[in-house]
């Protein structure tokens, strides 16, 4: 994430950018994020483990700005889109918590999807993060 390039058009948001495998320069303090979850009290219990099929928010590094700052998407719209593909923005935002920074955790093999549902993610295991 880059919190010196603000988001056009919307209330305390900055940019994110992603880069190719090849140019992944490691682990930094504006691209490390923890997953939360983003209901206090759901199907999957209490523990503090992660679930295929649950509902997250992903939240920037404490460390890297004075607010609190949550992984959202916006739709498209004339005032709001992304600068590169001109299609739906994603960003962090210091708003408050709603529909719009909530993801949910899958399975990355369409096949087995379902039947993962419920499932302990596995430490290093790849997952597909999709916006609600």
């Amino acid at each position: 994430m880059d919190i010196g390039d603000k988001v056009p058009n919307v209330e305390e948001a900055y940019q994110v950018t992603c880069t190719s495998r090849g140019q992944n320069p490691g682990p930094m303090t504006r691209s490390i994020f923890k997953l939360v979850r983003a209901e206090e009290h759901d199907i999957f219990g209490s523990d503090d483990y992660l679930r295929y099929g649950q509902k997250v928010r992903i939240e920037a590094n404490q460390y890297l700005f004075r607010k609190k700052l949550s992984m959202v998407s916006f739709k498209h719209s004339p005032t709001v889109c992304s600068p590169v593909s001109n299609k739906q923005v994603c960003c962090v935002s210091a708003a408050r918590p709603d529909f719009n920074g909530a993801w949910v955790i899958d399975h990355v093999d369409p096949n087995c999807r379902f039947e993962m549902q419920g499932e302990g993610v596995k430490a290093g295991d790849p997952v597909l993060i999709r916006h609600i």
